[in-house]
This record gives structure tokens, sequence and C-alpha cells, in this order.
């Protein structure tokens, strides 16, 4: 993801002006208003990484609301939004009034034609956004999403509900995804073979994004038609499969049993799906661990780390183990890869 706002450089007097600036000034003119003391620092960070016409936003910072209305939605060139808190809760209040409170891994779609009146973060903003452009969702939505936001809650755990904790998991791994991504194609210097790839991954990503959310409409009555095959689903399945490898790297006891149930299928599923694009449990996640060993040991700001502790922070139970799997994938030891990349 490429940075869209930083204010960790500037003074603290200045902070908060600028973010409300370069927030008006990139996406649409909010109102904002702040939490707490007027020079306090108010450190915020916004990163953006584009999906084949669909803008992912992961928003970082302080206390304060953002305050919207048609202009903003007049503004914003995409027609939905999709938040996501990741810590911390968000309240929305719509403009008729009615206020409802996102938590943790809670999801809001939002007409950005039909803005709600206000997005607060009480204690600290920590959110995905995804930005939608129209004709990726049915009709249907559109004239559902008119009268009102419509809310994802995939801690229900209701059994009718699967593909909104699905898309939850989707969604909220996709910045650990676009960073290893950067790392690889950096680490294998195949920038325009690379390049050609990334584009593929990230139309694939669009498309599945979108196809799980009009399922998740639909598990709300809200559209009728499913999206999504068998066999795309199963591909679904897999890059999620993906996307929590990565984030469970450091699990040394990961195991397929404990996957599938956060993927909400059993494991003879997952083997099956796995199997079907080519890939096994043991050497995938092997295959992830290294990858994000290597980018560690490659990272200028992890040059204070030993190597033993970036092995085992990867899940690695030894330093004779990680190294042995590491010269085997990229031709020397440790320590070598990470002076040749100085």
């Amino acid at each position: 993801m490429f940075p869209l706002i930083d204010t960790a450089s500037l003074s603290p007097g200045d902070q908060f002006a600028f973010y409300e600036a370069a927030l008006q000034a990139r996406l649409a003119p909010f109102r904002l208003d702040r939490r707490g003391a007027a020079n306090a620092p108010f450190v915020a960070r916004l990163r953006a990484r584009s999906l084949a016409g669909m803008d992912l936003v992961h928003g970082q910072g302080g206390a304060h609301a953002i305050g919207q209305n048609r202009a903003c939605g007049a503004a914003n060139p995409y027609r939905y939004g999709l938040v996501m808190a990741l810590h911390g809760c968000v309240a929305v209040q719509t403009l008729a009034g009615r206020t409802d409170v996102i938590a943790p891994g809670t999801l809001i779609l939002t007409d950005n034609h039909h803005l709600p009146g206000a997005l607060s973060f009480p204690r600290r903003m920590n959110v995905l956004t995804l930005q939608v452009p129209a004709g990726r969702l049915p009709p249907q939505a559109t004239a559902r999403l008119a009268a009102g936001p419509v809310l994802f809650n995939p801690a229900q755990r209701h059994p009718a509900a699967p593909h909104a904790r699905l898309l939850a998991r989707f969604m909220a791994g996709l910045p650990r995804l676009s960073i290893q991504q950067h790392s690889q194609r950096h680490s294998q210097q195949h920038s325009q073979q690379r390049s050609v790839q990334s584009q593929t991954e990230e139309a694939a990503h669009a498309d599945q994004l979108s196809g799980l959310l009009t399922l998740a409409l639909r598990e709300q009555g809200i559209v009728g038609e499913a999206p999504l095959t068998h066999g795309d689903m199963d591909q679904v399945y897999a890059r999620a499969a993906d996307m929590l490898m990565a984030r469970r790297l450091h699990c040394a006891n990961l195991t397929p049993a404990r996957l599938a149930a956060e993927l909400g299928i059993s494991e003879r599923h997952l083997f099956r799906v796995l199997t079907d694009t080519g890939q096994r449990f043991g050497p995938r996640l092997r295959q992830q661990r290294l990858a994000a060993a290597a980018a560690d040991l490659a990272d200028p700001l992890q040059a204070h780390r030993s190597v033993l502790d970036i092995a085992v922070a990867q899940g690695f139970v030894n330093q004779s183990h990680f190294s042995r799997a590491f010269r085997e994938t990229y031709g020397c030891a440790p320590g070598v890869w990470r002076r040749r990349t100085d």
C-alpha cells in the first residue's frame, strides 16, 4: 500500500490541520471535528491500494469525527463505500438521526450519493475502507442503500451468513498481502513480469471482493442473483486461506484444522480447495514464512534484529531448520541474503 496522508513528521500543533486539509483535497469536502486538546499530537496515517478500479484505504489516527453531506457524495468518484473497523468502535450517524455502532470486525456498506451524516472515532481510528465504483453491485443494492447503510456483523456467526464472515476475513487480509507481494516483487527483481502478474491478481481480488459483497447482500435478502459459481468460491477460499496464513505466520502450531475452522469450511474442503489450485498446506505455509523472513532480512529497519529473532517471529521452531529451508529456496544463507540486500 502506498502512503496517502501521514502527519507523523509534522509538529503537534500542525498535525490535525494538515490531516483535515489533505483529507478534503484528496477525498471529499468533509467537515472534521477533533476530540481532545487542540495542540495535542494527532498522528494519522492513510495508506491506499488500487484494486482494478476499486481503492482500499487503511486509516489510522486519533479520536475525531468526520462530518459528511451530499456535497461529499457528489465529489466522490466512487458510488459505494464498505467500511470495516479493525480496532476500536466506529459510530455511524445517518442523516435521519439514527446511530449505528460498528464493533471491530463489523462492516457497513454505504451509498456515497446517500452518505451518513457522520463517522465518529471515539478513541482511535483504525479502519479499512473499500471504495467501489458503480456497476460492481446489482441495481437492487443501490435501491436498498438509498434508504440507509447496510450492516454486516460476522461476529454473530449466523449459520446462514457465511459470506459476510469470509468477506471480513478477505478484506482484513489485503493490506498484509499487498506488503508481502511488494517484498516478493522487490526481491525477485522481475519487475515487468511481476507487474503483469500483479495486475492479474488485483483484477481477481476485485472480482472476488465484489462477488463476496453481493453474496453477503443476498444473505440479507437484498439481492437475488448468485454472482459466484462453486468454482469461483473455491478460488475465493484459496485466496482467503492464503491471506489467513499470512496473518498467522507467527503461530508455530498453525494447522489445517485451525485454518479450515477460521474459513468456516471442513478440513477436507480446505485440502480440496488447495489441491485444485496447485497448492498443498505445508509447502505453501513454508513458502509464505520464508518470503516474510526474506522481506524482514532485506528491510533496513529490521537490521537490529537477529536472524533467530526473525525466524522465530515467522513461525520457525529453530534457526538450523530455518537456515536449511532458506538456503534451499533462495540459494544462500540468511546472513548472506541480508548482506546482499543492504
